[in-house]
């Protein structure tokens, strides 16, 4: 019994020490996206040729017409209102991190064309998948993994898991914006000025991804080794093809998992 409350308390510091490093991350990644835009703003001006400003522009009101249709649907389940409230801060984020993300990411000297990105991304997305499964499986062999804590609660009606769905797809293109676009990039940049790899940017940039999942999917605590390699995926995606073919990435492993959460769900697996 003891044994158990002592585990209990170290998840709760756990989470309370991630929840804190993460926010602290993204405050510090804010005032550096608006620090770029206040003393660099004709860069990142230029930066918003035409085609850029409607795709981000369209990228934008479609999450925002999502986020809307999302809160509807869940009104009523508090714990996935919580979960949407934390996709209003990632979208809010996310426009601020643009600006330099968009001046950190020129236009890359790689021949790619939209059909290899499109192929990637998909690859992308299947290999992160069968990673997370794999990890899952190994992990399963030495802990006693329970499922259902975090998502039971936001999947009690078909409206809550509609609306959970959407919060899920919406999320993969927003926390590319932030991680791999703005927080990546400039790491990056920093690597290569000191002639470090740029896979510590990677690595690094995956941690925070992964401690911004603590808490919020199951199962508890081990599922950010999942998430932290597959953010290592999505951020070698992004410096190898761009950005598009990480979000496309993203949005394949997000989707896939929905569809195998409800998969086992209707047949009583879950």
């Amino acid at each position: 019994m003891r044994a158990s409350t002592f585990l209990e308390s170290l998840e709760q510091v756990y989470f309370n020490l991630a929840g804190t490093v993460y926010t602290l991350f993204l405050v510090l990644l804010g005032s550096l996206g608006m620090g770029f835009l206040f003393f660099n703003f004709p860069q990142a001006i230029n930066a918003f040729n035409p085609r850029v400003f409607k795709l981000v522009g369209l990228l934008f009101l479609g999450e925002a017409l999502a986020l809307c249709v999302a809160f509807a649907l869940l009104s009523g389940n508090d714990a996935a209102l919580a979960l949407a409230g934390g996709n209003v801060m990632m979208f809010l984020f996310a426009l601020i991190v643009l600006p330099a993300g968009l001046c950190l990411n020129a236009p890359s000297e790689k021949k790619t064309t939209p059909k290899i990105v499109a192929l990637v991304g998909l690859i992308g997305g299947v290999v992160a998948l069968a990673i997370s499964i794999a990890l899952l499986q190994v992990l399963d062999l030495f802990i006693d993994l329970t499922h259902g804590e975090v998502l039971d609660p936001l999947m009690e009606s078909d409206r809550a898991l509609i609306g959970f769905s959407l919060i899920a797809l919406m999320a993969a293109p927003l926390e590319e914006i932030v991680f791999r676009m703005g927080a990546q990039s400039g790491l990056e940049a920093v690597c290569e000025k000191f002639g470090v790899s740029k896979w510590c940017a990677i690595i690094a940039v995956a941690g925070f991804f992964a401690l911004g999942h603590a808490g919020m999917i199951d199962p508890n605590g081990i599922k950010e080794v999942q998430i932290l390699a597959v953010g290592c995926i999505f951020g070698y995606l992004k410096i190898q093809y761009g950005l598009s073919a990480a979000i496309l990435a993203h949005l394949v492993l997000n989707a896939s998992t929905l569809v195998i959460e409800f998969g086992m769900r209707l047949l009583g697996t879950g």
